[in-house]
């Protein structure tokens, strides 16, 4: 009984004294990406992403459905695009990358559609426009990297159909 107690005590005193691991601190805000329009049928939508990995899709032109939508996506994703958008040094990047800017602009084509994302917590903003025919720029590789890290994550491909609309097929018997 003598060598029991001694044995919790001391299990007591190893735990006691253990260091618990670093917790990582709470997501919070949100990430949204939004794309314009462009010469074609390229989609216009706003999509906002929240810590719960919860979206709310706002879809115009050229998407799958227009009109409002929630839903949820993947476990962790909104974790999994913080570290896309680390990786890629978003913070870093510049405020626009449009013809308005030609420093961060100097040759592009035209017609191509501009993206915004916009990271937002509580006590910080970030936001980066992105027009995707900008060329020739230092940041290129990495913002299209992210972008596509981020369409990947947030599934934006199959919840908005980006490039041609679904085809409509006829009914059996029409």
């Amino acid at each position: 009984m003598l060598k029991l107690i001694s044995s919790a005590a001391m299990l007591a005193l190893l735990t006691g004294c253990a260091t618990p691991e670093p917790k990582e601190p709470p997501l919070e805000g949100s990430i949204s990406i939004s794309a314009g329009p462009c010469i074609g049928l390229c989609p216009v939508y706003t999509m906002r992403v929240t810590p719960e990995d919860r979206y709310s899709l706002n879809a115009g032109d050229n998407t799958i459905k227009e009109g409002r939508s929630n839903g949820g996506l993947p476990v962790g994703a909104f974790r999994r695009a913080l570290d896309i958008m680390d990786r890629y040094g978003f913070n870093a990047l510049q405020r626009s990358y449009t013809v308005a800017t030609p420093e961060t602009c100097p040759d592009r084509v035209t017609g191509t559609p501009t993206l915004t994302i916009l990271r937002k917590t509580d006590d910080f903003q970030k936001i980066v426009t992105y027009e995707v025919g900008c060329l020739d720029f230092a940041d290129k590789d990495n913002l299209d990297l992210m972008v596509e890290g981020l369409y990947r994550t947030f599934r934006i491909n199959d919840l908005v159909a980006v490039g041609e609309p679904p085809k409509v097929t006829a009914k059996p018997g029409e």
